[in-house]
């Protein structure tokens, strides 16, 4: 049976197109790991991450996630990524050498950057829509989007945007009718949202266009 690995990267850029703070790293929990490390190569929008196996070259596979989305396999140990400034993303990749790699069952557990809001019709007969709100840290409730009423339909759905990373949120979804006046809010708990692992430690090198971050073993 071939051994497989699991290591990850998040990246984040300043709104200056430069690296940002949001720049960690953390180990998969997969045994006999293969991969030995990883770094990360910044040119402008475009990050190449590229890790280092203790595979035979030219007989890995290189399976690759983004905010735990699959997006495909390399047989080199390295891909290129397009982080746009003030964008964080969270990279994990496997290796293996067993070309009928399973990804759906070996896919790494990563919060997603974004919720997906579900609930139940009103039972009101005059509602025309739902207004989505959003509410961070204890402050004020904002609307982030508006459901329109289907007849017929009964459960409904809304995927958030982004998620603050470190903050407390609660949403909640208010009733609208026809008429515009706002009927009951129902509102989740409050949710502690946490996609930073803590960090290791970085050596950080410099040259023209390139900033490279490589992980102290």
């Amino acid at each position: 049976m071939s051994k497989k690995g699991q290591i990850g990267l998040g990246i984040g850029l300043g709104t200056g197109g430069v690296p940002g703070l949001a720049v960690v790293g953390w180990m998969g929990s997969t045994a006999a790991t293969a991969i030995e490390g990883i770094t990360a190569h910044v040119a402008g929008p475009l990050v190449t991450v590229r890790v280092a196996s203790s595979f035979t070259p030219g007989t890995a596979y290189f399976h690759w996630w983004e905010d735990g989305i699959y997006v495909g396999v390399t047989r080199v140990p390295e891909r290129t990524f397009i982080v746009e400034p003030g964008q964080q993303i969270r990279v994990s990749v496997q290796d293996t050498t067993d070309p009928g790699y399973d990804v759906v069952a070996n896919a790494p557990t990563v919060l997603p950057r974004r919720r997906v809001l579900s609930w139940v019709r009103s039972t009101a007969t005059d509602v025309a829509s739902y207004e989505v709100l959003q509410q961070v840290d204890g402050g004020q409730f904002a609307r982030i989007g508006t459901v329109p009423v289907v007849a017929g339909q009964w459960a409904y759905e809304f995927l958030t945007d982004v998620v603050p990373d470190l903050s407390a949120v609660v949403w909640a979804v208010r009733a609208v009718d026809e008429a515009g006046l706002q009927g009951a809010t129902v509102a989740t708990s409050s949710e502690a949202v946490v996609r930073s692992p803590d960090a290791p430690d970085y050596v950080i090198s410099y040259a023209a266009n390139r900033v490279t971050f490589t992980e102290v073993s």
